[in-house]
C-alpha cells in the first residue's frame, strides 16, 4: 500500500505529529490504543489495538519496532500481534509545505480474498494519512492563535 497526501504544515511541526505515538489514538480513527512500551534508551517499541470497521470481530493488535531518522522518516516492523506481517514507513518530503508518504507491506494472515484485504489496508492508510495531515493542521492553527 502506498499513499500520499498534501499538507500545509513545516516539517518541524509534522515531525512533531507523527512522532507523538501516545496520542495517535485521539486523533486517528478506528485506533484504540497507541502507546510506547519500550523503556528509555531500548529501540522503540510501539503497543496499537484497533479495530476494522468492516471486521467488527476482529480487534487488530500489534506491537511494531519503530526505527526513527529525524525529521525525514518513520520505518516500523511488526514484532508480534495478530497481523502475520507488517512493515513500512512514513516519510516527510519537502519543507514547507510537506507532503505525507506512507508506504506499507501487509500480509494479514487472516481468511479474506487478497482483493478484499488490500481494499482494507488501502483504506486504512487514507484514513490514517487524512487523520495526520487533519492533526498538523490542527495543531498548526491553535499555534498561530493570540493567547
Amino acid at each position: 500500500v502506498t499513499a500520499e497526501i498534501e499538507t500545509r504544515v513545516d516539517r518541524k511541526l509534522a515531525w512533531q505529529v507523527l512522532s507523538d505515538y501516545g496520542r495517535w489514538s485521539e486523533f486517528v480513527p478506528d485506533l484504540q490504543v497507541s502507546r510506547v512500551i519500550s523503556q528509555p534508551g531500548e529501540p522503540i517499541r510501539l503497543e496499537q489495538r484497533g479495530r476494522i470497521p468492516w471486521l467488527p470481530n476482529f480487534p487488530l493488535v500489534m506491537i511494531t519496532q519503530v526505527k526513527e531518522t529525524p525529521p525525514k522518516s518513520i520505518q516500523f516492523l511488526r514484532v508480534a500481534g495478530n497481523v502475520r506481517s507488517f512493515m513500512g514507513e512514513w516519510q516527510i518530503l519537502g519543507k514547507t509545505p510537506v507532503r505525507l508518504l506512507y508506504r506499507s507491506l501487509i500480509d494479514p494472515g487472516f481468511a479474506l480474498p487478497p482483493e478484499v484485504s488490500i481494499e482494507i489496508f488501502r483504506h486504512d492508510a487514507k484514513v490514517r494519512l487524512e487523520a495526520m495531515a487533519g492533526e498538523m493542521a490542527r495543531r498548526a492553527a491553535a499555534g498561530s492563535k493570540p493567547d
